[in-house]
């Protein structure tokens, strides 16, 4: 959401990570044609875990390579864990769907 190439970032710094948060975020490329990304939009539907262009989701949904990512980590020594944070709309407003959220993105890691 910020521009910046999260992998290229990784290989970098990946020596000084202390910790890992599993998150995503998808990019919403429609949207930032129809309402750009310097303010927020006047007729968009406002989203709880974003803006008008980008949200946050579980890993997986989004836009993150994780599978190349997790390589950086482990290539550079990283032993510690991945706390997935949950803010993703698709998965939160009752114990139910955030369940859901929580097992599918730890299910998404696993596998990568």
């Amino acid at each position: 959401r910020m521009g910046i190439d999260p992998l290229r970032f990784l290989r970098e710094f990946a020596g000084h990570v202390g910790h890992v948060h599993g998150k995503d975020t998808e990019l919403l490329t429609e949207n930032l044609y129809e309402f750009g990304c310097e303010q927020p939009p006047t007729f968009a539907q406002p989203m709880r875990f974003g803006a008008a262009h980008w949200r946050y989701t579980i890993p997986g949904q989004g836009q993150m390579r994780w599978t190349e990512a997790l390589r950086i980590l482990q290539s550079a020594g990283y032993r510690g864990r991945i706390c997935i944070e949950l803010e993703d709309d698709n998965f939160n407003g009752s114990k139910e769907e955030e369940q859901e959220g929580l097992l599918l993105a730890q299910r998404y890691l696993e596998g990568c």
